[in-house]
């Protein structure tokens, strides 16, 4: 899959992917986004006094959004396809990443508005993904 690690990288270069690698691969990435989102959270509200609440709700979603990943096929390629996928690539989380420490470090005052929209997000993508899955159905 495009996006993937080096890990996924490695294993099919040296020949030793594997249904459990794959499997064990998306666990730790929705365990690592899982708890990435109720780290900012704690983050928000302890630099801005609120965002904790959000951050828990973004992890729940993220959750969902692992699971319904590994529970369902990849949807076709389409246009919202393409567009969940670069909404959820290492570069979104980057970008969000870098935007959180940003209004840290100069207006941590916004970080409680940074978490509704990351919390919103992680909802409207598994909704949407939910959506292409079921409309594709035959």
């Amino acid at each position: 899959r495009e996006g993937e690690g080096a890990d996924g990288e490695v294993a099919r270069l040296t020949l030793t992917e594997s249904a459990f690698g794959e499997w064990l691969d998306a666990v730790i990435d929705t365990v690592v986004h899982t708890t990435l989102a109720l780290a900012l959270g704690y983050a928000a509200s302890h630099l801005a006094g609120s965002g904790l609440a959000l951050g828990m709700v973004a992890a729940f979603a993220t959750l969902v959004g692992g699971i319904i990943g590994k529970i369902w096929p990849p949807a076709p390629a389409t246009a919202s396809r393409n567009l969940l996928d670069r909404l959820t690539s290492r570069d979104g989380f980057y970008a969000m990443l870098t935007l959180f420490v940003l209004l840290g470090v100069f207006r941590p005052a916004l970080l409680p508005s940074l978490m509704l929209i990351v919390a919103a997000g992680t909802h409207i993508y598994w909704i949407s993904r939910t959506l292409v899955l079921v409309a594709r159905k035959p």
